[in-house]
Parts: structure tokens; C-alpha cells; sequence
């Protein structure tokens, strides 16, 4: 995949504390115990960890398509789709023969249909479609039924429930001596009580050259269900030959108000980016790809505004990348600054295997707490696993599914230690979140006998509502 084509923006809006603002039954403190409020914080720091790795990993790659492997990056999904149907397509396409009584034929003419198992049991229909007349044919691709996964040992199964990818061609001659893709369409559905709903993306190929795609115009809109703080996502993207490109994304939410967040790259693999969130949080970065030396940086600072009780987060990121190797590698710090001018800061090291489509996160925070996280890309999810210790030294198993549109079903179960694990005693906390790609979720939170409520903005601000009670959360601590 292009350097220009790895880009999501995994951190651009943030809801404001007023939109915490509760009604009069609310009204009541909640009384929440000092360590479970670390345990519920510890689901938006881990995907924090995982959004920005991932941000870093899409402005500064520069890899071109080592892999068919899809990412968690937007742009980087829907090229990674271009080049894996075009692959099925050529696969097809010496044993296409156009029937002499197509020519006598109006309008749209099934060639095949096929259905088949894939490798991992999902259930697949392939199908091409021909309007002789016109000179245009469809290739299309659909999954309609998803087996379980496995991954690290453990069993997944996906909250999509149909992924379809299909691509129009023109072509001249009998024997499809000239063809040329003009438009890819991607449409995926999730189950209902899931918070993402469909992605559809419809993206127009501008410029194909040498059997490959260099320059595209695409729009995707993301539906969220009635439960999520977000009503849609609108994404544009403008890529060109000449490395000059745009993506904006537009967040539309359930209380009427949007924002917009665009990234901008350069012809000299650089890019920067800027955003203002809702609450007045702004935030500045810029980036260097590795394409032209195999050494890139990534730098991103978040200003609050007087009255929160963070002051700055500044990110940083070295980075250095092998492509022939398919190796990608990331030193990544991050420093909190609080109100009180108290210093939080982590460590983590990335390293992905881009043939593999495995990527790893060794994470140590200030305070002695660390982990290590796994992310494995599948076509149309990556699935992640891994543990955490805390620096009171409770063990926590986690897991999560990261979807296109970078929303994240994230789950994690936390024990007295990790003896009290691997013995399978049961859990003391078990948390179950989903991420709106903004940062924000909702969820709930299970201990000794309590479910509670929980929501959480971008900006580190949250909530656990039992019975009518709240309580305010900061989820850096």
C-alpha cells in the first residue's frame, strides 16, 4: 500500500464535561472504590495505547503494500480491498470468454456465480456481471456468513455479520483485451446491538497505472445505533499521483452538533495535522514517513483549555522501518502534564511484521504498571489480546476487536494476581466497552455483584452511573 494511503485519524473529537450533564436523578454522588476506578480507567488507556500506535504506524509507514493484509487504517482498508479483488479478479480472468449472444444482448449478464468456504469457514459468494453493450462489468466479492476465529488461543467471533467488496470495470474488446477499474464499493453490517451499524464507502479511481491504483477520490459514511454517542461518520479522501493528499473526517453526533479534522501530506514524506475539539482541547502534529531513508518521527501535543484537570499531553514517537523485510518498528512516548503540573508518562515499543500482519505493543508506564498487547489483521477486523499488571500489581486479561471505521469492542477481566488467572479463579472486575472512533465509549463495568453504567469521552473525562448515582472518573490517574 502507498505511503499516502495508511492514514486514519484515530484522534480527532472530544465530547465536552457538559455533555455529561445529567438529570436530577442523577443528582446523587456515587460511591465508587478508589481501585475500581483505576480498573474502569484502564480500558480507555489501553486503547489509547492502541489508537495512537496505530495513528503513528498510518502517517509514517510509507510501506507500498507489502502484504494484503487490511490494517486498521481507513485509507490503508479500502486499498488494501482494491488490490485483493483486483488479485481474485485476475485469478478469473484468462478463463473469461465473452459469448457471442451477449452481443445481441441489453443491460446486465451474470457470467458466474460461485459460493465457497474461505480459510477461516466464513461462507463467500463470487459473482461476475457483464453489460456488453455498455462495456462495463462488476466484480464482486461477499461474505454472508462469519465462522469463529482463533487467535492466541482464544475464540472470537465477529460482531460483523455481512462485508461485500465489489469492483466496476469498463473494458473494450471481445476478449477483454483492455480493462481498467473506475470504482470501488464496499458495504459492511454489524448485528444489532452492536454499536457500529454499516460502513459504505464508495471510492472512484482517478488514475490506474501499470496494473496499479495511483490516485483515488473516496467518501465512506458510518452509521451508528441508538445507543452510541455518534450518529454517522462521514470520511473524504483525496489522493494523488504526485504524493499531494487529503483525507477530512467529519463526525456527526446524537445531541446535533459535528466537527470536521483534516490531515494534510506532502510531496518531501512529511504531513502535519491539526484539531479543535469541542471542549476547546487543540491539537497540533506532524510526521515524517520512512519511505525515503527508513527513518521516521511522528509528534503530536494536546493543549486543554484553564479548568480541566489536564494541562498538555505531549506524544513522540522514533521510527524506523525495513520494507524488503516488511518490518515496521516504533519507540513511542507519551507525557501527561497534570492541572497541578504532576508528570504521568509511558513507554511503548511497537514492532509489526507487515507480512504477518502482527503487530506487538510492550507498554510501561511511569508508575511501574506495564503490559504487552498483540494485534493480528484480519481481512475485515483486527483482533487483539493481551494482559496488563497494574502497579498494585492486580493481573488483567484483555481483548478487543479494532473494525475499519476505527471503532473497538473492547473486554478485559481483572484478578487478584496472575496466579489467581492462570488457576482460573473467577474474576474480580469484568469490563466491557465499545469505542466510537472519536475515543468515547460507553459500557458497563461488573463487580461484586454491581453493574455499573460507564461512559467515557476523549478527552479523559468519564462517568459509572448504578441506580440513579454518578460518579465523575478521570481516566488518567
Amino acid at each position: 500500500m502507498r505511503k499516502w494511503m495508511f492514514v486514519f485519524l484515530a484522534f480527532v473529537l472530544a465530547v465536552s464535561c457538559q455533555d455529561n450533564a445529567t438529570s436530577s436523578k442523577d443528582d446523587k454522588e456515587l460511591e465508587v472504590d478508589a481501585s475500581l476506578q483505576d480498573q474502569v480507567a484502564l480500558g480507555y488507556q489501553v486503547n489509547q495505547y492502541v489508537s495512537t500506535g496505530d495513528e503513528i504506524e498510518q502517517m509514517t509507514s510509507g510501506f507500498n503494500d507489502p502484504a494484503p493484509s487490511t490494517g486498521m487504517g481507513f485509507v490503508q482498508d479500502q486499498q488494501g480491498r482494491i488490490g485483493q479483488t483486483l488479485a481474485a479478479y485476475n485469478q478469473i480472468r484468462p478463463a473469461l470468454s465473452m459469448p457471442n449472444s451477449l452481443f445481441k444482448v441489453q443491460g446486465e449478464v451474470e457470467i458466474f456465480q460461485t459460493d465457497t468456504t474461505n480459510e477461516f469457514g466464513d461462507k463467500v459468494r463470487t459473482a461476475l456481471l457483464i453489460d456488453v453493450v455498455e462495456g462495463t462489468m462488476r466484480f464482486y466479492i461477499v461474505t454472508y456468513e462469519f465462522a469463529e476465529r482463533t487467535f492466541q488461543g482464544r475464540n472470537f467471533q465477529t460482531n460483523m455479520v455481512y462485508d461485500s467488496t465489489e469492483i466496476k470495470f469498463v473494458f473494450t474488446g471481445e476478449d477483454f483485451e483492455n480493462v481498467e477499474p473506475t470504482q470501488l464499493y464496499v458495504l459492511q453490517r454489524f448485528k444489532e446491538d452492536f454499536a457500529l451499524q454499516s460502513v459504505e464507502t464508495v471510492l472512484d479511481i482517478t488514475s490506474f497505472v501499470n496494473e496499479e491504483v495511483t490516485a483515488f477520490t473516496s467518501k465512506t459514511i458510518s452509521i451508528y445505533g441508538s445507543d452510541s454517542r455518534l450518529d454517522s461518520t462521514v470520511v473524504t479522501a483525496n489522493f494523488q499521483v504526485n504524493g499531494t493528499s487529503t483525507l477530512t473526517q467529519t463526525f456527526y453526533f446524537k445531541d446535533g452538533t459535528s466537527r470536521s479534522n483534516t490531515i494534510t501530506f506532502n510531496t518531501d514524506n512529511t504531513g502535519s495535522f491539526t484539531r479543535t475539539l469541542r471542549n476547546g482541547v487543540t491539537v497540533s502534529g506532524s510526521f515524517d514517513q520512512v519511505e525515503d531513508d527508513g527513518v521516521g518521527s511522528y509528534e503530536a501535543t494536546w493543549t486543554f483549555p484553564a479548568g480541566n484537570y489536564l494541562k498538555s499531553i505531549f506524544r513522540t514517537a522514533a521510527v524506523t522501518a525495513d520494507t524488503l523485510a516488511g518490518l515496521f518498528n516504533a519507540n513511542f512516548f507519551e507525557k501527561i502534564t497534570f492541572a497541578t503540573n504532576e508528570i504521568d508518562s509511558s513507554r511503548i515499543i511497537i514492532a509489526k511484521d507487515f507480512f504477518q500482519g502482527v503487530a506487538t505493543y510492550d507498554i510501561t508506564r511511569r508508575n511501574g504498571a506495564h503490559g504487552k498487547l498483540t494485534v493480528q489483521e484480519l481481512d475485515e477486523v483486527s483482533i487483539m489480546t493481551g494482559y496488563w499488571v497494574t502497579y498494585d500489581s492486580f493481573y488483567v486479561d484483555i481483548r478487543a476487536e479494532y473494525y475499519s471505521d476505527r471503532s473497538a469492542y473492547l473486554t478485559y477481566s481483572v484478578y487478584e494476581n496472575q496466579a489467581a488467572f492462570e488457576s482460573g479463579e473467577d474474576p474480580l472486575v469484568v469490563a466491557e466497552y465499545n469505542f466510537d472512533p472519536d475515543g468515547g465509549a460507553t459500557g458497563t463495568v461488573t463487580s461484586a455483584g454491581k453493574t455499573y453504567e460507564v461512559e467515557l469521552d476523549e478527552t479523559g473525562v468519564g462517568s459509572m452511573l448504578l441506580n440513579g448515582a454518578r460518579k465523575a472518573i478521570n481516566m488518567y490517574r
